[in-house]
C-alpha cells in the first residue's frame, strides 16, 4: 500500500466512520434513522447511498460521520433487521414503504414460500418476466 493509498483510507475512514452497507444508523443533524443502501468511494466524489427509515426514496449524500451527534443503531445482519421491523411496526410510514417493508420482512422470514410462490407465479403467467 503507497502513502496515498494510506490517505487516502484515513480520509474515507473519516468520512464515513463505521457506516456499513446494511447498516442502520442516526443523523444527529437530521434527526432521523437511516440504511446505508451503498458506499460509493470514488475518488472525486465519495458518497452513500441511504433511505431513511419508513420511506421508499433513497437518495446520495455526502455528509462526514460526525461523533458528537450519529450514532450506530444497529450493525448490518440480524440486528438490522431487528431494528428495522421494530420500527416498521412501531412508527408511522408511507404506505408504499408498509407494503414494500412488509414484503422484505416476509421474504427474510419465509424465503423458500416467498421462492416457491414466485416459481408459482411464473408457472402461470411465463410473459410476467418480459414485462
Amino acid at each position: 500500500m503507497t502513502s496515498n493509498d494510506k490517505v487516502r483510507a484515513m480520509v474515507l475512514e473519516r468520512l464515513y466512520g463505521p457506516q456499513q452497507v446494511g447498516g442502520i444508523y442516526w443523523c444527529g443533524y437530521w434527526s432521523e434513522a437511516y440504511e446505508v443502501l451503498a458506499i460509493d468511494s470514488d475518488p472525486q466524489w465519495p458518497n452513500l447511498t441511504v433511505r431513511t427509515l419508513g420511506q421508499v426514496k433513497a437518495r446520495t449524500h455526502c455528509t462526514a460521520w460526525d461523533p458528537r451527534g450519529d450514532r450506530v443503531l444497529a450493525e448490518p445482519g440480524e440486528a438490522a433487521l431487528t431494528y428495522w421491523a421494530d420500527f416498521v411496526l412501531s412508527a408511522a410510514s408511507t404506505y408504499a414503504a408498509v407494503v414494500e417493508q412488509r414484503h422484505v420482512l416476509a421474504e427474510a422470514a419465509h424465503p423458500e414460500q416467498v421462492a416457491a410462490l414466485v416459481e408459482q407465479a411464473r408457472r402461470f403467467d411465463p410473459g410476467a418476466d418480459a414485462r
